[in-house]
């Protein structure tokens, strides 16, 4: 991986990073058409908006990317007003500084060896001036008017100083002073360099005195332009001055103006506090005095459940102790009545044996003892079985009255697990009339706290209204 500040490559995604760099994904990238080697507009390489340093670029990429990087890297980090490019048409490369002669202003193309001028950017002057070399015409006028003359070979500015028309260039060349020919080959004189002399000497005056002329013109200008500056001066001052009355003035009344309308917001938006906050000391008076009321219904609500459990409880019970008197009586009737129906029974059972065994006993010896112990055996066994059934009526009576009191426990049961789930509804109504009487609350005051922040923005934004 190929680690950057802010992100890290694998080396297919860091070539195609270095070479388009128009997108930050890598399948754009590859279908991208926005050269970074080819497009000085997406140049130098970036990741995040941060320019890649070279140092972490050359060692991760190919070497015909690499030599292709080189290059451009060497044109684009010249700014483009001092790159110089080959000034024919079909060619127009770069040309690299170093192959560009400072002293002639002349640069050599790499590619077809056409030399360009850095001047103007055309074609070399190969034996002339270049037009655009705005120093080299003001030197030929001052050489003009000084009556230098140019070596013929190296076109360098010679100055006579003294002596005769025979000049030495430094690059050796020898020629005339007065017509610049090479020495020897034309027929100026001595007295020819006096004239020409003189007459440089009249040139120079002139120059002087045109010059001379030129800077009292120009002394006459500026000192007609500083009367008309220092004029315009006095007039903008005064303007100004009365304009810093006028607006003295106006700010003043602006900010009397303002000052009275601030005050008149203000006294409106206290009164408007003061209403507001009289309005929500009544809503909450009113939101109070509801929950009262609510409070006192859930009272009330609770109270009558109870006393309508109550009176529905009391009525079951004494019902159901009558229709449990009802049953105890009809059983201790029925019972009475068994008895009676058994002692009748009874009765007719003893007159029957009474009758056989005087009918058996009458006339023989003991027979009277006989039926006295006869009856003895009979009534004992009768004893006997009414003991048995009274036993059993008893135990009958005794189950009839035990479950009639269970009945009577389970209703009693009932009632008190209806008394309290009646509690708890009554409770947990009272429970969520809290919850809902804190949340009204809560809103109450967020209410209040919205209307007092939209009552301020309101005062703020009348406030900067006048502003």
């Amino acid at each position: 991986m190929i680690k950057l500040p802010c992100h890290s490559y694998c080396s297919a995604c860091f070539h195609l990073l270095i070479k388009y760099i128009s997108s930050p994904n890598c399948r754009t990238r590859a279908n991208s058409t926005s050269n970074a080697l080819e497009t000085e507009t997406h140049w130098p390489p970036k990741c995040c908006l941060t320019p890649i340093p070279t140092s972490k670029i050359l060692p991760h990429i190919p070497s015909p990317m690499k030599e292709k990087y080189r290059q451009q890297e060497a044109e684009w980090t010249i700014p483009t007003a001092d790159r110089i490019y080959c000034s024919s048409p079909r060619c127009s490369t770069w040309i690299p500084p170093s192959q560009i002669t400072t002293a002639t202003h002349s640069a050599t193309c790499p590619t077809c060896s056409n030399a360009t001028c850095t001047i103007c950017r055309g074609a070399y002057h190969a034996n002339s001036d270049c037009p655009s070399d705005t120093a080299l015409l003001a030197t030929i006028n001052l050489a003009e008017v000084e009556g230098w003359k140019r070596c013929y070979s190296c076109h360098a500015l010679v100055e006579h100083n003294h002596g005769c028309s025979h000049m030495t260039c430094r690059c050796k060349a020898q020629f005339c002073y007065i017509c610049s020919a090479r020495w020897k080959t034309c027929g100026c004189t001595e007295s020819d360099l006096v004239h020409y002399i003189a007459r440089t000497a009249a040139r120079r005056e002139e120059q002087g005195i045109r010059n001379e002329r030129a800077r009292l013109e120009a002394e006459e200008e500026r000192a007609a332009i500083e009367a008309v500056e220092a004029f315009m001066r006095q007039e903008a001052e005064a303007a100004a001055r009365e304009a810093e009355i006028a607006r003295q003035r106006a700010e003043e009344e602006a900010r009397r103006r303002e000052e009275e309308r601030i005050a008149i917001v203000d006294s409106r938006y206290r009164f408007l506090g003061d209403e507001l906050e009289t309005l929500h000391d009544v809503q909450r008076v009113l939101i109070s005095e509801r929950h009262d009321f609510e409070s006192e219904g859930l009272d009330r609500n609770r109270q009558g459940a109870l006393d309508t459990l109550n009176f529905r409880h009391r009525a079951e019970e004494v019902t159901l102790k009558t229709e449990s008197s009802a049953k105890i009586s009809a059983a201790e009737a029925m019972f009475e009545k068994e008895y009676h129906t058994r002692l009748a029974e009874e009765q007719r059972i003893e007159n029957e044996y009474v009758a056989q065994l005087e009918a058996y006993w009458t006339g023989r010896p003991d027979g009277e003892t006989k039926i006295r112990e006869a009856m003895n055996e009979l009534r004992m066994d009768q004893e006997r079985e009414y003991k048995v059934w009274d036993s059993y009526r008893r135990t009958q009576l005794l189950a009839l009255r035990e479950g009639e009191k269970r009945i009577m426990e389970t209703l009693r049961g009932k009632h008190e697990t209806e008394v309290k789930v009646a509690e708890m509804r009554a409770q947990k109504d009272r429970v969520e009339w809290k919850k809902k009487r804190w949340a009204e609350g809560k809103w109450v005051e967020e209410v209040v706290r919205e209307r007092g922040l939209m009552l301020q923005e309101l005062e703020q934004e009348e406030y900067a209204r006048g502003a």
